[in-house]
């Protein structure tokens, strides 16, 4: 394999270890790690059930890469999805005051850095990536889509 800067992080949420049970951490805590064990300027973030199509990480790079070096602050980048095969048409999600976010895209990671992470205690699972947005939105960053950035997500794979 050429490229080396994959991490992928397994940690069974359960059960014991040496005879002493693991405490239960949050999707956040696990998110967070990832996030912080990360080294490059971005942070790539797709759920483990999605195909991405060709071209869309580069495109998404590009793209955010363009709209930082016009000037614009930034910190995050959506890439539309679908839930495949219920859906036919790409979406990126929208949270509170209509505000962009990223379900799947790319994170600049200085911004996550800077806006303190996910917050680990308040979401154990689903809809942090929201507040993540929410964060960023407030302290000056952009969350914006890359047009060219697609992929599926497709439902049923982990059942």
């Amino acid at each position: 394999m050429a490229q080396k800067d994959l991490i992928t992080i397994v940690q069974h949420n359960r059960g014991t270890f040496r005879g002493k049970p693991i405490e239960r951490r949050s999707w956040g805590y696990f998110m967070n790690l990832g996030f912080k064990a990360a080294q490059g300027k971005y942070i790539l973030m797709i759920s483990d059930d999605c195909l991405l199509t060709p071209g869309s990480v580069m495109n998404g790079y590009h793209h955010f890469e363009a709209a930082r070096a016009s000037g614009r602050n930034v910190g995050a980048v959506a890439f539309y999805w679908r839930n495949w095969p219920e859906q036919q048409e790409y979406w990126v999600g929208r949270t509170l005051g209509r505000k962009m976010l990223v379900n799947h895209g790319m994170y600049l990671r200085s911004a996550l850095a800077e806006i303190g992470w996910i917050e680990e205690e308040y979401y154990t699972f689903y809809h942090a990536d929201g507040d993540l947005c929410q964060k960023m939105w407030a302290q000056g960053y952009e969350v914006i889509d890359c047009p060219t950035a697609f992929l599926e997500q497709i439902v049923h794979t982990n059942y």
